[in-house]
């Protein structure tokens, strides 16, 4: 069926922005069923049918770009996540300005590859950033936030600032049992780090507390 709906877009703008919308999902389908070949196989058609019906500048564009480098940043593949999220990046901002949640996610992923890939030190200012941005316009308490929250203290406990990096948990924690609820893998998965921070800096006591908690 999607076949004969990409042979009937010629010459069609309307029908072949559907086309690429259905595209678009079906990338974001197989991603989720962990066929990640596949899903970038889908991703690049919706591309080619996004920049030439719609422009290289148009917000779809930078939504398959976004999900096509997240993608590519969990497959390790470096340097073609990093150029598709910088170019998602680049499109956001024209239409929304840098202030805003969509430039905070592709920020944040792309600080997720430098923390992989490149400079921990760099990778943290695009966490900060993020972080700010998201904090401005969902709020303190949302769930969002709190995700931000937690790989920015895994990154700074990487960087073994070990102190930064229980604070950030802790706000994180206090987000994730607001909107979650106390008995949840989230919250379960940030006492455990939490534990591993306080065992690091020695302070047991507290480190036993978190990983009890966590169980």
């Amino acid at each position: 069926a999607l076949r004969l709906k990409e042979l009937s877009c010629q010459g069609n703008i309307d029908k072949s922005v559907s086309a690429s919308d259905t595209l678009h999902c079906m990338g974001f389908s197989m991603d989720n069923v962990g066929k990640s070949e596949e899903a970038i196989e889908y991703y690049d058609r919706a591309l080619e049918i996004r920049i030439e019906c719609l422009g290289q500048d148009d917000l779809r564009v930078a939504e398959t770009l976004h999900n096509k480098g997240a993608l590519l940043c969990e497959a390790d593949r470096a340097d073609e996540a990093m150029e598709c999220l910088e170019e998602a990046l680049r499109i956001r901002e024209l239409h929304h300005g840098e202030e805003h949640e969509s430039c905070a996610d592709t920020m944040q992923w792309m600080g997720n590859l430098l923390r992989k890939h490149g400079d921990p030190s760099e990778a943290l200012d695009y966490f900060k950033f993020a972080l700010r941005i998201k904090q401005t316009r969902l709020g303190n308490d949302d769930i969002d936030v709190a995700n931000t929250l937690f790989n920015t203290a895994v990154l700074l406990d990487d960087l073994e600032k070990y102190e930064l990096s229980l604070i950030a948990y802790k706000e994180a924690l206090r987000i994730r049992k607001l909107v979650l609820g106390e008995k949840n893998d989230e919250v379960a998965d940030t006492l455990f780090c939490m534990g591993n921070v306080a065992t690091v800096i020695e302070n047991h006591d507290e480190a036993l507390g978190y990983f009890k908690e966590s169980i």
